[in-house]
């Protein structure tokens, strides 16, 4: 089997399938669209049948046929596009272009960090420190404690 006459087989069956989904979408949205109207729950069965075979046998010709004609996985390290290229003998440095795990995790502690900030400067404008509570801090720091034995 060619690739042409794969890729056709399939299109062919999930487009059958798109229009018996969209036939049965309109079906339950607007049953007036049915000239008989005594026979919408058939429509709706018929047109479910329709669809699921269609599928089926998309899923079953993948199955058995599709790996022939799959495009070959991503070669392990391949970078991802608009990355920088590491020379060789070079070791790979991991950096936010390269890996989107990084990228959410800086994101997450950027937002994290700004979080925090929004959460000191609410506590300062909640309770100002007066000059009374800072003069009384020195008071304290200052004054010998006394142990009375």
């Amino acid at each position: 089997m060619s690739k042409n006459l794969y890729d056709a087989a399939v299109l062919q069956l999930r487009g059958r399938a798109l229009e018996a989904l969209a036939t049965v979408e309109l079906l339950l949205k607007n049953p007036t669209a049915v000239p008989d109207h005594s026979n919408w729950v058939d429509e709706i069965i018929k047109h479910t049948k329709v669809l699921a075979e269609n599928e089926n046998t998309m899923i079953t010709l993948q199955q058995y046929f599709g790996k022939q004609f799959a495009p070959p996985p991503p070669a392990p390290g391949t970078l991802l596009p608009g990355a920088p290229a590491p020379q060789p003998g070079e070791p790979l440095t991991i950096t936010p272009e390269r890996s989107p795990t990084l990228r959410k995790e800086l994101a997450r502690q950027k937002r994290l960090e700004a979080m925090k900030a929004r959460q000191t400067m609410a506590k300062k404008e909640l309770y100002p420190e007066t000059e009374e509570k800072t003069e009384r801090g020195r008071i304290q720091e200052e004054a010998p404690i006394s142990q009375e034995g």
